[in-house]
């Protein structure tokens, strides 16, 4: 597929420059901290449809993050993160005192802590992610549309509207924090 072949290409060339990147800070390895992630995944056809701003299936919003952090031993962690986690983090290794809620809606990565599930957003859309489910909730008021629900693990969409009632209180979380810093 022609498609694919491009972005194993991009990929292989962001390496290439992250390689180097890497390769330039060598020297001062044991002063640098390094994070390094993806804005988005991207589909091929495995949920319908190929590219990114589609959903939030797992092929968009799950990216890689990789943080070096010359101190600490290399761990690998398997909870939900966002990109909203990397200030607070980068903060707390800083050893910055104040609460991560005291200026974002992230977490610091290294610290004990259970997500229920993770905001992510599009151009017109906005989603809550959880283990089992994802709601996909418009942001635009100019044309009537509604809050739909997908399987997270193989993205179909479910028709039930008892899966909204369900989570509403994740829907009221998710807009009690998405509001947070609005001013």
């Amino acid at each position: 597929m022609p498609v694919f072949n491009k972005y194993k290409n991009a990929v292989y060339y962001n390496d290439y420059l992250v390689g180097k990147i890497l390769d330039a800070l060598k020297n001062e390895a044991n002063n640098t901290l390094v994070f390094i992630s993806g804005d988005h995944g991207e589909a091929f056809f495995e949920k319908g449809y190929r590219g990114h701003n589609h959903g939030y299936c797992e092929e968009e919003v799950r990216v890689p993050l990789i943080v070096y952090v010359p101190w600490k031993r290399h761990r690998v962690y398997r909870k939900f993160t966002n990109h909203m986690d990397i200030v607070p983090t980068l903060l707390g290794v800083l050893n910055v005192k104040n609460e991560p809620s005291d200026y974002s809606n992230g977490y610091d990565l290294f610290k004990n802590y259970e997500k229920s599930f993770e905001p992510v957003f599009s151009w017109d859309t906005a989603g809550i992610v959880k283990r089992d489910i994802t709601l996909r909730i418009p942001l635009s008021s100019h044309r009537l549309v509604r809050i739909k629900a997908y399987r997270t693990d193989d993205y179909s969409e479910i028709t039930s509207r008892q899966i909204v009632k369900d989570n509403i209180k994740f829907l009221l979380e998710f807009q009690k924090e998405a509001g947070r810093f609005y001013k």
